[in-house]
């Protein structure tokens, strides 16, 4: 195991078969409960406004090779227009904190383990979460390029650790990219991103809704 970044309190590249819950095929159950307030009139299209969200989640064990775990997190986020319907910044801050729900488990599966999708500098082939605490800090430019397409250039940087004390800036991934979107007035239909950061290059896309949604169990 490798690590890409200085001490144990950030991400590591798995290059070892023996990881707890590699290639074990498991059937997960996920309940969340999740709260928003969002004062922009259109979520797809470009509008001003202030979002904010907060999410408990718990997934149980059904068996003994199956780990059970808590989640919580909250997403800020601010649109400040530039130019009206044409260009909006947007800073976002978005906390998630994870632990095994019973004391004596130690290490949760990595299959289990949700990772951090605010992070759009991270490839799941490579990068695996080890920390229980994240934070990711975003700054976004999005302008539109016509009525239902528009691009934003980003900037991400990510902090995790094991608790609150050991929180360091120090040697944080981090990701510069852009994203080209298809949308209407309330959903992202398709896009796609181009990003690179600590972690590399990252190439996505994406078509549906899915990104409005925030799947929080899924590894990417």
């Amino acid at each position: 195991m490798h690590n890409s970044g200085q001490g144990d309190n950030k991400f590591r590249t798995v290059v070892d078969e023996s990881l707890p819950g590699a290639y074990e095929d498991q059937t997960n159950i996920y309940f969340e409960f999740d709260i928003r307030y969002d004062t922009r009139h259109e979520r797809g299209a470009l509008s001003p406004g202030i979002m904010g969200e907060g999410y408990f989640g718990f997934m149980p064990g059904f068996d003994l090779n199956q780990n059970s775990y808590i989640q919580v997190g909250t997403i800020a986020a601010l649109y400040f227009p530039v130019v009206p319907e044409k260009w909006v910044i947007s800073p976002s801050l978005h906390i998630n904190a994870i632990r095994p729900f019973e004391s004596n488990e130690s290490q949760l599966s990595f299959l289990d383990y949700p990772r951090h999708p605010a992070f759009r500098g991270v490839t799941s082939r490579w990068l695996y979460r080890l920390d229980e605490i994240s934070h990711v800090t975003s700054l976004d430019s999005r302008h539109a390029i016509s009525r239902r397409f528009a691009a934003t250039f980003f900037y991400d940087q990510i902090n995790v650790a094991m608790n609150v004390r050991d929180m360091s800036w120090r040697n944080a991934p981090w990701a510069v990219g852009a994203r080209l979107d298809y949308h209407n007035r309330d959903n992202i239909l398709a896009f796609g991103i181009v990003a690179w950061g600590t972690a590399g290059w990252r190439f996505q896309a994406g078509i549906g809704i899915k990104e409005n949604v925030h799947f929080r169990t899924e590894w990417y």
